[in-house]
């Protein structure tokens, strides 16, 4: 490709807005299905501490933050696979957790009408599951 390539793809991209690109991902998911598009560590870090919060309360939470910043710390293949076998120790750890039903603690007991409640007391997701994924 050389320095013709090179010259294409600069005309190519000066036409893309940046930085908020929105549906780039799903137009890359429909051209190019096969293509993985890997996220930065700053963008992943970024994604799980929206759901998480800067001070999680939980301990899942707590542990689930410390493992991101670790993430951040990740060099090398060796680093990234001593990284996945920790996530997945915490994934194993809190598994129970991860898995329960949530409602919410103003509901009594027993009732099972509580997804038809208005949108206010309707439970919400916890965040402490919140996995870095491949978003675009």
């Amino acid at each position: 490709m050389g320095a013709n390539g090179k010259v294409a793809w600069v005309a190519l991209l000066e036409r893309i807005p940046a930085p908020e690109v929105v549906g780039i991902g799903a137009a890359v998911s429909e051209c190019w299905p096969s293509t993985r598009i890997q996220r930065c560590y700053f963008h992943i870090f970024e994604s799980i501490t929206r759901h998480l919060t800067m001070r999680p309360r939980l301990e899942a939470g707590k542990e689930l933050r410390a493992l991101t910043r670790a993430l951040m710390q990740v060099l090398d293949l060796d680093q990234a696979t001593a990284w996945l076998v920790e996530y997945a120790a915490w994934e194993s750890r809190w598994e129970t957790f991860l898995t329960h039903p949530r409602t919410p603690a103003s509901i009594a007991s027993g009732r099972r009408d509580w997804a038809r409640l208005p949108r206010s007391d309707a439970p919400t997701a916890n965040c402490a599951s919140a996995k870095p994924c491949c978003e675009g």
